[in-house]
């Protein structure tokens, strides 16, 4: 699968700030499942990253599960579930 593909998936999941479920590949190799919000600014510290995140693929997303910010990367997603806003419907995507 063509990573601009994932990237684009990604983006359009984080742009909503609605709640979405997706799977990566961590760097040492296991694999996370996970429920993620895009959007959020509540609880952002300002010290900003001394990168851009989306030139390397990544993007910032907060993580229900531990109430805390993760980045998930685009290059490693396996599995993306989120509400199509344009389409009006539950898009439900595994690539492999």
């Amino acid at each position: 699968m063509k990573n601009k593909y994932k990237f684009d998936l990604l983006k359009k999941a984080v742009k909503t700030g609605l709640i979405f479920g997706a799977g990566h590949i961590k760097k040492d190799g296991s694999l996370r499942l996970g429920k993620y919000r895009g959007g959020v600014k509540i609880g952002v510290k300002g010290t900003g990253a001394k990168h851009n995140p989306k030139d390397h693929g990544h993007f910032k997303v907060f993580d229900l599960t531990i109430n805390d910010f993760r980045k998930i990367n685009s290059n490693t997603l396996f599995y993306i579930k989120f509400f199509d806003v344009e389409k009006k419907k539950t898009q439900t995507i595994n690539i492999k």
